[in-house]
């Protein structure tokens, strides 16, 4: 018999009200029964028992122009640490050790790298498998779950004007003082404790995962609102459009999705959204840390090079037998799919740029029509026209690499 399906409407939006703006903000979803990362606007259908899915927002944190690094390391070492983990370990495990990686990876490049002194990052993360949705925080980037008529924010923010700090942590004075200081956030600290939690998903549930700017822009009844009358892709819209208007300089960063299909629940749900949400681990700023277990025990505590290359000297790589392919690599299929998705964006990009000079050519001929002149149409159609050359220069990089990657049993010496 097959399995009832799970039905995903997922749309994410990571864009800026003003263009001079940095965004330091990074987006992750992914399908990880396949390690593909997906397009920020999809519609998935999966079995029950292959439904598995990453979402991720995390925001950079530092004046440094590399805080944005923060944040991508944070989601790529997130995805890269699931994808390296059996399934078959619990799933709380995985996602435990997968933060303190990442946790690890920002802190070893924030030590190492003058440039990234500075750079941290937040992060809310969600692991779905099956009908279960397992939520890591760090930081003060949020989580909502709206289900029927109701709205609770799954995660707590972890800052010294929040309910966890401590009162013997920060007194009153400090607290208003440092509202926005964060207890804790990804690389900050050699060891780290997330808040994990977890609940079943139900028919109808959408899961609202935002950076902390939207808290400042939107209160949570307007968000209930929005999420009742529109689907996933108008709520990031929305949000984006009443964000512009209402914030002159911000960073608007939301994964909005929506939960149906035969495999999830239908029975009203009894009382509120807080009792079918269960709380796994919970952050204590006044908890000592010791040295963070699961990632050791379930990914080993090597470097990168040690790994992929079996040592700890770079040195001893020169001795290794030069090849042409790198298809032999586990996770070469991964990297392929990934290849692929990268270049249909690409063609699609290609596409709409090409056709932009004759639609500027309409748009003057009409201007002139009317006794106006667009000056700027030749320097318009060459930048549109040395772009495209520059998406075709990309295509054939990928495409290289894509031949690398691809399955071969010619591992001819270079």
């Amino acid at each position: 018999m097959a399995s009832a399906n799970v039905y995903c409407d997922i749309y994410g939006i990571n864009t800026t009200t003003n263009s001079e703006v940095k965004n330091k903000d990074a987006i992750l979803i992914a399908n990880l029964t396949n390690g593909q990362t997906l397009a920020n606007s999809l519609n998935l259908r999966q079995p029950l028992d292959k439904n598995s899915l990453l979402l991720i927002v995390a925001q950079g944190i530092g004046l440094d122009q590399n805080s944005n690094i923060a944040s991508e390391l944070t989601t790529l070492a997130i995805k890269d640490a699931l994808l390296r983990m059996p399934t078959n370990i619990a799933a709380y495990d995985r996602l435990v050790a997968a933060v303190e990686e990442a946790n690890n990876i920002v802190w070893q490049e924030r030590q190492t790298n003058i440039a990234m002194k500075d750079s941290m990052s937040t992060l809310t993360a969600v692991l779905i498998e099956r009908d279960q949705a397992f939520i890591a925080e760090v930081g003060n980037s949020r989580a909502y779950l709206i289900r029927g008529e109701q709205i609770k924010q799954v995660t707590s923010d972890q800052t010294a004007d929040s309910p966890i700090a401590a009162d013997n942590l920060i007194n009153n004075t400090q607290r208003n003082s440092y509202r926005n200081l964060l207890l804790q956030a990804i690389g900050k600290t050699a060891t780290i404790k997330a808040n994990i939690s977890m609940f079943q998903l139900r028919y109808g549930d959408i899961l609202l995962l935002s950076t902390n700017n939207l808290s400042k822009i939107l209160q949570v009844d307007e968000i209930l609102g929005l999420t009742l009358a529109l689907s996933p892709d108008k709520i990031c819209q929305q949000i984006t459009s009443i964000a512009s208007k209402r914030a002159s300089a911000e960073t608007i960063t939301t994964i909005a999705a929506q939960f149906t299909g035969e495999a999830l629940s239908t029975k009203p749900s009894n009382g509120t959204i807080t009792g079918s949400v269960h709380v796994l681990s919970r952050f204590d700023p006044e908890e000592k840390l010791e040295k963070n277990q699961k990632r050791t025990l379930l990914l080993g505590d090597s470097s990168l090079t040690k790994k992929y290359y079996k040592t700890d000297d770079k040195e001893d790589l020169s001795s290794l037998i030069p090849i042409n392919s790198i298809s032999s690599f586990p996770e070469s299929n991964v990297l392929l799919s990934e290849c692929e998705t990268f270049l249909q964006h690409l063609n699609y990009c290609e596409t709409l740029l090409s056709i932009k000079p004759a639609q500027l050519q309409f748009a003057a001929n009409w201007l002139k029509q009317q006794g106006y002149n667009y000056t700027s149409l030749k320097s318009r159609t060459y930048e549109i026209t040395e772009g495209v050359k520059q998406i075709q220069r990309v295509k054939e990089i990928m495409q290289k690499l894509m031949k690398d990657l691809e399955i071969t049993d010619d591992f001819s010496k270079s």
